[in-house]
């Protein structure tokens, strides 16, 4: 395996669960603080509107700001007292019980990375529209109980990292326009009650990571090898009773997820040069300890195995 594709599947490995948004710019300190212009991250989770209007423009530094939780807020008066909105590169807007966004929102051009989660009422059609200028890279919409993609969605095109996970996606045809997403390298379908992996995902050419643990697949079809540069595929807490051959012939798959499943049996191909995986989890699945020790033995050259 060459050195380069080693070093990405270490990395891989250490940032495969990691939720980068919070923990950018060290130390979050909340609206009493008076280091206005050491402050780089900022909660309002527990403050009144006034006394956050009052002082927020005081902060001159501030990268990442959190408004989650406070339903009680002006949001649109929070956000224009942001004393230099060009600075902010990260914005949470959890749990806030939004059906609109604040067209204020369009002044943050640098903003990189935005949380929506726990906004069911909101109208996604109409916020994609009102962001789809801004150069967002990671959107986050868990539990929203999302069941059909907006069209606009497809406006956003410098995301890099989608996380809908926690929702219904019951409308496959919607995924279609994740295509528009020319820069998505990864994806987050996590809980879902997806019973089979959805066509319109294989024409993502981009994508690098696949999240589509804890749904309830049974088999993953073969066209997910026109997947051509996925190399992470997290697919554990499912319902395979066979770990699925089609991932062998995905041609860059390096590492595969498939804990927690009902796995009782491992095709061939996996220890044949067909397959480029050279990861594989496969903890909690009933395979026999004959099966364990056979496998254990034909893939002993891979770089990551844990049975």
């Amino acid at each position: 395996m060459k050195t380069s594709k080693l070093f990405l599947l270490s990395i891989s490995i250490i940032l495969s669960g990691c939720d980068t948004y919070r923990t950018f710019y060290k130390d979050t300190y909340d609206i009493e603080s008076k280091e206005y212009s050491n402050t780089k991250r900022l909660s309002l989770k527990n403050a009144s509107t006034d006394k956050i209007v009052a002082s927020l423009s005081k902060f001159s530094n501030l990268h990442y700001l959190d408004v989650s939780s406070n339903t009680n807020l002006e949001l649109s008066q929070i956000l224009d007292a942001v004393a230099k909105p060009e600075s902010l590169r990260v914005l949470e807007l959890d749990s806030l019980n939004l059906k609109s966004l604040p067209k204020s929102i369009k002044k943050f051009t640098n903003l990189r990375q935005l949380s929506l989660n726990g906004n069911p009422d909101l109208d996604f059609e109409e916020a994609f529209t009102i962001i789809a200028h801004i150069p967002i890279e990671f959107l986050n919409l868990q539990y929203n109980r999302i069941t059909t993609l907006p069209e606009s969605l497809g406006l956003m095109n410098e995301l890099k990292d989608l996380n809908v996970s926690h929702n219904t996606l019951t409308d496959s045809k919607s995924l279609i326009y994740l295509q528009d997403l020319h820069n998505l390298q990864s994806l987050w379908l996590t809980d879902n009650n997806l019973t089979e992996l959805p066509a319109e995902l294989f024409g993502l050419s981009k994508l690098k990571n696949l999240y589509i643990e804890h749904n309830k697949l049974t088999s993953i079809p073969e066209e997910i090898k026109t997947m051509k540069k996925v190399w992470v595929v997290h697919a554990g807490h499912n319902d395979f009773k066979e770990l699925p051959t089609a991932f062998a012939k995905m041609p860059a798959l390096l590492l595969l997820h498939s804990n927690n499943c009902n796995i009782n049996s491992i095709p061939q191909i996996y220890s044949t040069k067909e397959s480029n995986v050279m990861g594989l989890i496969l903890d909690n699945n009933p395979l026999s300890l004959e099966s364990k020790a056979r496998w254990k033995k034909e893939l002993r050259h891979y770089f990551l195995l844990s049975i």
